[in-house]
């Protein structure tokens, strides 16, 4: 168990409680995937079964619903069937304001923008296009600003009505 521990130590971000993966994704989901043991199998597996919990015909995901965790402590082993309830009743993975705030961070690290010239962008005049040529911005990102699909502030409370903490 230790050395696998290791090995996926290696290839997370801590996030939170989350382990978030930085890893292989299985391509057609956003399944977390490791090479161990000569084969390739998705990382919550092969901890789970580590651990000695019982996974035949069942699924391993998170009680976190954080698609990328891969937190040992986090880990459930459930039916399909259970896991189609869980996920009927939440519609969709939902994150915690904590959780919101460090990734909206980590993203905009990089971005031409900052919370000043977004709130400027909030309050400019003109069209969409004049708006976005003054700041070196597309048309499509100053829509979502002004509408506020992106930049929201977390440091308001009511960011979070706003659009719900849906990913």
């Amino acid at each position: 168990m230790k050395e696998l521990t290791e090995r996926v130590r290696r290839h997370i971000e801590e996030i939170g409680d989350c382990w978030e993966w930085t890893g292989a994704m299985q391509s057609r989901a956003p399944t977390p995937m490791i090479n161990y043991q000569q084969k390739v199998q998705p990382v919550r597996r092969a901890l789970a079964e580590k651990m000695g919990k019982s996974i035949k015909g069942k699924l391993v995901t998170c009680k976190c619903r954080n698609e990328l965790c891969v937190n040992p402590d986090h880990l459930q082993v459930v039916t399909r069937k259970r896991l189609q309830e869980m996920v009927s009743n939440e519609r969709k993975y939902t994150s915690t304001p904590v959780r919101m705030r460090k990734l909206a961070a980590k993203a905009r690290a990089h971005s031409k923008l900052n919370l000043e010239l977004v709130a400027e962008i909030r309050e400019a005049d003109g069209s969409q296009r004049e708006i976005a040529a003054r700041y070196g911005v597309s048309q499509s990102t100053v829509s979502v600003i002004k509408r506020g699909v992106t930049w929201r502030d977390y440091s308001n409370p009511f960011a979070q009505l706003i659009g719900g903490l849906n990913r």
